[in-house]
């Protein structure tokens, strides 16, 4: 429709061009041009529920007054939401707040409500935002990127019925309440990430990274963008979320997302937030130091040394006596300008290449860079600094270096942790009717990859499900290598049967104790799973993972010594302590299971004589079930040739004339055929 448009990249090639306008017309639908263009989100799958505290005393806000300017400007404003359908008047409301005028940059006013009240009475939702570094480091390095907004995102998500009318306020002749969530509530933001995370739940981390209202979708080629793009449009269009498309940018190589600048060669700072520090003048008062300080911290990712750089300016905030912008203040303000001009592009790391930290001190601060080797150059990834505090300064040299290690690893922890669950023997369970391709792709996103990012390898046996098609493409796309067990050697996935064993056999007894159904049973039976020490480690996995024991039921009706006897500042102590020497806990932990591991295979090798083949050898192998039709059936079928070893007692065969025998066969289930 004329006047309707979008912006797309500049750099497109004619042909690509002509296919991303052909994506964008045929899904003109999914973007909303007026607030009539935006039906809302169904509010059986989810509304904004505030939770208000059953005990909280209800609060009427006496009615301010406002000159003309401002009540005509609140009657146009109220007007527009009545029209949009997001407020209705209201009679006898129990709660009520004030509407709060907010000049904008451009002179007009902005009509706010002041839920100061509402909020202090709902608890906080501790629902968890993606963590800001992931989703810039997943998002950066891609040819082609789109960046969307949603159309008055928070307005697109329903009050539940129960609680709209707790959100009225006072207009010009009459109350209003919202029917929509808006900006304002508590817990608005960890309401629309919640939406996002179950919208976009096939997508998220593999072409979409979404933060609260932000979307950008990532495609290593420009063929695979459009395809991309289409699945987006797809998933929102299925549950009418509307996008705005003077926010929109597609088929673009840089854009901001997050305060950062991402293009295809890495992530880069945002050129507005370095220029309105070279832009600045140098501060005169305390305020502008603290403004400086807070546009400093929002690029410190990409400052060498920083804490050297900038001690002198935040030396200004600590002196009790009048502000003094010293010769040392504005050398450090023209260094760090200098720093900003050339500021570094950072890389995000790849999988199986190992990070490097280099670290050094000073006698006012600790400082580190984190890199990789690529192509032959190391690039950095992050930088860390930190300003020695108190007895800090007092440290031996090797104490400061120890320090910035500690730092960094706290600092960069997401970059450092091992998500291997052979070692802490986590499970993550899920009941389901039938184990379909598409369950075990769901499974994947929503319990593993949602929850501790991509892993490297994924191990499973050979059922359809696994190794069918699309949940090899869906591997294949986000850079996960599948491996297969050996065929009818379930022992090759020792670890997974063992965890089924144990499963199986709490399932039976609490099922025969209580009568419930498997289902219902099975968090009880996981939960004890991870609480109970193993003997291989001598730990639980809820301490290899968490770093700390869990609060067990036995402890709430026979209270422990650490529930009764600690205060929250001990505990908080003690945590702290937990989390220090949570990497000593998992080596002492490893350590216990390498000598179980010796003892398990020194008892197992006493009773077996090891079966070992080589390229060329002539086999038989043991008959699978399917081949087995009566009692007289051949147990053996063969011969083969051994075509490959590809591990410890594991072998890939090939028939007499060439063609390959699909899976891998343990030595157990071959034996030498003698002509």
């Amino acid at each position: 429709m004329e006047g309707r448009t979008v912006k797309i990249g500049t750099s497109l090639t004619p042909k690509n061009e002509e296919r991303l306008v052909k994506v964008l017309k045929q899904n003109a639908s999914e973007f909303a041009w007026h607030s009539s263009d935006m039906p809302g989100i169904d509010p059986d799958f989810l509304c904004h529920r505030l939770a208000i505290d059953p005990n909280a005393k209800v609060v009427i806000q006496k009615r301010r007054k406002f000159g003309e300017e401002k009540r005509r400007a609140i009657a146009e404003e109220t007007k527009k939401l009545v029209q949009a359908g997001h407020v209705r008047e209201i009679q006898y409301s129990t709660w009520l707040a004030n509407v709060v005028m907010v000049r904008k940059s451009n002179g007009k006013w902005r009509m706010c409500t002041d839920f100061i009240d509402l909020n202090k009475a709902c608890p906080k939702d501790s629902y968890p935002l993606p963590n800001i570094d992931c989703l810039v480091d997943g998002a950066s390095g891609y040819e082609l990127l789109s960046f969307m907004d949603a159309y008055s995102g928070y307005n697109q998500i329903r009050m539940h019925s129960a609680d709209k009318d707790k959100t009225p306020f006072i207009a010009n002749q009459a109350n209003f309440c919202y029917r929509v969530m808006l900006f304002g509530l508590k817990n608005a933001g960890a309401t629309y990430q919640r939406l996002m995370d179950k919208v976009l739940v096939n997508q998220l981390g593999r072409n979409v990274e979404p933060y609260v209202d932000d979307m950008v979708v990532k495609s290593a080629s420009a063929d695979r963008h459009f395809d991309d793009l289409q699945e987006l449009f797809d998933t929102i269009g299925k549950y009418q979320l509307k996008l705005n498309p003077e926010k929109c940018s597609f088929g673009v190589q840089a854009g901001k997302f997050l305060g950062f600048l991402l293009t295809h060669r890495g992530i880069e700072a945002n050129p507005h937030k370095c220029s309105a520090i070279i832009n600045m003048r140098s501060p005169s008062t305390v305020k502008e130091v603290q403004q400086l300080a807070g546009r400093i911290a929002s690029l410190s990712r990409f400052l060498s040394r920083e804490a050297d750089k900038v001690l002198p300016l935040f030396q200004c905030l600590k002196k009790n006596d009048h502000f003094t912008w010293t010769t040392e203040c504005e050398e450090a303000f023209s260094e760090l300008k200098r720093s900003l001009a050339s500021s570094p592009i950072l890389t995000k790391p790849r999988p199986n290449l190992p990070l490097l930290v280099y670290i050094s001190m000073s006698d006012r601060a600790v400082n580190s860079v984190l890199v990789q080797e690529q192509e032959a150059s190391q690039v950095p990834i992050y930088f860390v600094s930190r300003v020695l505090q108190g007895g800090e300064t007092r440290y031996q040299k090797i104490e400061k270096l120890a320090l910035a290690i500690l730092v960094t690893a706290r600092k960069l922890r997401h970059y450092f942790q091992s998500y291997e669950d052979y070692f802490s023997k986590w499970i993550k369970a899920e009941p389901v009717a039938t184990i379909l391709a598409e369950r075990v792709r769901t499974f994947l996103w929503k319990n593993v990859i949602c929850r501790y990012g991509v892993p490297q390898v994924l191990v499973s046996d050979n059922g359809t499900q696994f190794a069918s098609g699309r949940v090899r493409d869906f591997c294949r796309e986000i850079g996960i290598q599948m491996t297969f067990t050996s065929v009818e050697h379930p022992q090759s996935n020792g670890q997974a049967e063992s965890a089924n064993k144990v499963i199986l056999s709490g399932l039976k007894k609490r099922v025969q104790d209580s009568g419930a159904s498997w289902v219902e049973e099975l968090p009880r039976v996981i939960w004890s799973y991870h609480t109970t020490v193993h003997s291989s480690t001598q730990d639980t996995p809820f301490n290899l993972v968490y770093g700390t024991d869990a609060m067990i039921l036995i402890e709430i009706t026979e209270p422990s010594v650490r529930a009764t006897c600690f205060s929250k500042e001990e505990s908080d102590q003690g945590r702290r302590v937990d989390l220090d020497l949570i990497r000593e806990t998992r080596e002492r932990a490893r350590i216990n299971q390498v000598a179980a591991q010796r003892r398990a295979a020194f008892k197992y090798n006493t009773k077996v004589v090891p079966r070992d083949f080589v390229v060329g050898d002539l086999v038989l192998k043991r008959a699978q079930l399917t081949q087995m039709r009566n009692k007289l059936s051949p147990k053996w079928v063969g011969p083969y040739k051994i075509d490959d070893v590809v591990g410890k007692e594991a072998y890939r065969l090939r028939t007499l004339d060439g063609g390959k025998i699909p899976r891998t066969w343990n030595a157990a289930n071959l034996r030498f055929y003698y002509s």
